[in-house]
């Protein structure tokens, strides 16, 4: 797999032409955060209030005056490469990741779930952080591999001041990783603690609901997503694990990836 660079412009950010399709709109806890479309024969993804990122290769920023670099650099890491990969034909899941005994475990959810904190409650327990945000993986002649990528572990503030920053990452010097098990995590406030290992077409459609897509309506596109998604399912086992949100079921579910992550 290949993992695009950035690079940053200080110029003013060029204006494509019309969008050649539909624009796509992506949202962290039901706020825009990002605007993707194809113009000009390129792939744009729009940050507001920031930059204007044109996919390839090399990824490059055309930034606003404003733009402090660590934002521009946080932006590229969290919203930009995962789809840049994912247009250039990889794949991503929308996941933080740990190391566990036989390989990555990526925890997988929606924005707000808790993968960050529960992933960093991991590695106080001696699992070393894979991924914050994105999980990009590639099938092996042995093995589903998950493909390094750098980040940064993002707390809210609750989390840090509970969790510290102990943590320890992995570098993305790291070669690829078999990829041991997709976790889709669920917050439910009505039940209890649940695990339960999802096969077949439940395993497929919870692990594209996961993933990174930049343009669903480009069909070429989507049908060497859904044959990645295909080889996924069958060689990695997939688990959904329900739990209700709290401080004080923190341990608990802990507990749950922690027995996933040993396996």
């Amino acid at each position: 797999m290949f993992v695009p660079s950035l690079r940053t412009s200080a110029g003013p950010s060029p204006l494509p032409s019309a969008a050649e399709g539909r624009l796509q709109v992506w949202r962290e806890q039901n706020q825009v955060c990002a605007y993707g479309y194809a113009a000009d024969g390129a792939r744009w993804i729009h940050v507001p209030d920031l930059a204007t990122f044109r996919l390839g290769r090399e990824v490059v920023a055309f930034t606003l005056p404003s733009a402090y670099p660590d934002l521009i650099k946080d932006a590229f890491e969290r919203n930009v490469l995962p789809m840049a990969i994912q247009a250039l034909g990889g794949e991503a899941l929308h996941a933080s990741g740990v190391v566990g005994s036989s390989g990555v475990v990526a925890l997988c959810g929606e924005s707000g779930t808790g993968k960050s904190t529960l992933a960093c409650a991991l590695s106080a327990r001696g699992y070393r952080l894979w991924a914050d945000d994105a999980v990009a993986f590639e099938a092996g002649d042995a093995a589903v591999v998950a493909v390094p990528l750098p980040f940064r572990l993002r707390l809210d503030a609750d989390s840090a001041a509970a969790l510290g920053d102990g943590y320890a990452a992995v570098s993305t010097n790291t070669p690829a990783t078999p990829l041991a098990a997709a976790v889709i995590l669920s917050r439910d406030r009505a039940g209890p603690l649940s695990v339960r290992p999802l096969t077949g077409g439940d395993a497929l459609a919870a692990a594209l609901e996961q993933g990174y897509c930049f343009d669903p309506d480009d069909p070429g596109r989507t049908k060497g997503m859904i044959e990645a998604y295909l080889e996924l399912v069958g060689r990695v086992p997939i688990v959904e694990v329900r739990f209700e949100p709290g401080w004080e079921r923190l341990d608990g579910v802990v507990g749950v990836l922690e027995q996933i992550a040993a396996n």
